[in-house]
């Protein structure tokens, strides 16, 4: 049976908390887990492991802008994520398949910090920024 609907990177909403990020052009969450080494005599040849511990990391791109009166209560920007990364605070970052939830919807949460960030800007480009971290916690749901 084929999947019912494919999911477009245009049609992905990255959200700050519950406030959309304004101009968010892609995101990637990467996970991994430590592989703990039990190889002893009794294996054999064979390599031995058993999985440690979860480490995920993720990055935003956007483009660069300012909020205007009209959305700035709406969207966030890069002001915010910078003056996250500068004042050390945990961020609740969320994507998922729309902008507003419905029943069945999958929705990836993950909460940590930002470490890195790069503002852009070129002659005859869109200004652009990107930042990155990693979580504590990420969790896969869906709405009900």
């Amino acid at each position: 049976m084929a999947l019912q609907e494919q999911i477009f990177g245009s049609n992905v909403y990255v959200f700050h908390g519950s406030t959309l990020i304004g101009c968010a052009k892609s995101i990637k969450v990467s996970g991994s887990r430590t592989e703990i080494d039990t190889t002893c005599t009794g294996t054999g040849d064979v390599q031995a492991a058993k999985v440690g511990k979860a480490k995920y990391t993720w990055s935003i791109d956007l483009l660069w802008r300012q909020a205007t009166a009209g959305d700035i209560a709406t969207n966030i920007t890069p002001y915010t994520l910078i003056g996250n990364t500068i004042s050390k605070t945990e961020v609740t970052i969320t994507f998922k398949n729309s902008g507003t939830l419905v029943s069945g919807d999958e929705v990836y949460t993950g909460v940590g910090y930002i470490t890195q960030f790069d503002l852009s800007g070129d002659d005859d480009a869109a200004g652009s920024f990107s930042c990155s971290g990693f979580f504590n916690s990420f969790t896969p749901t869906k709405t009900a």
